[in-house]
């Protein structure tokens, strides 16, 4: 009989080291998501760049016109952000390479430029105004009409 409580509060204490940790990894995965809730992007009047009939948010990758909400990979939203503080100016290639990829440790060839701009005149291509003139050997220069 004696032997048997003894099994018992044995199995009753490992429970307890088995439960207690779980709870902390529990409550410690609940926390994390929590925050996760709270952090989900706002818009936030006083952050983005107008650009057109676009609103550019550029903490959250996203153009917002009246009625739609366009996604921007972080590579587009570097290129757009790189266009818009450059506005009327000719933006080398080889600024967009280093700024875009190589900074990361990627080296890529001038047509992922070509491609990344054509993707992003094609998300842009509801507002008229707004234009990437291929400026020949050089880059490109952004535009607002």
């Amino acid at each position: 009989e004696i032997h048997l409580l003894k099994t018992n509060t044995f199995n009753f204490f490992w429970l307890l080291l088995l439960i207690v940790p779980l709870g902390l990894v529990g409550y410690y995965v609940k926390d994390k998501f929590r925050k996760k809730e709270r952090e989900k992007p706002i818009f936030d009047n006083s952050d983005y760049i107008q650009l057109g009939n676009f609103k550019f948010y550029t903490a959250n990758n996203v153009l917002k016109a009246e009625h739609k909400t366009i996604s921007l990979s972080e590579k587009e939203t570097k290129a757009l952000k790189i266009f818009a503080e450059n506005k009327d100016q000719v933006v080398e290639r080889e600024k967009l390479m280093k700024e875009i990829w190589e900074d990361e440790g990627i080296v890529v060839i001038s047509r992922n430029v070509d491609v990344l701009v054509s993707k992003l005149r094609k998300k842009l291509s509801d507002d008229n105004s707004l234009k990437f003139i291929n400026v020949h050997g050089r880059g490109y220069k952004f535009v607002i009409e």
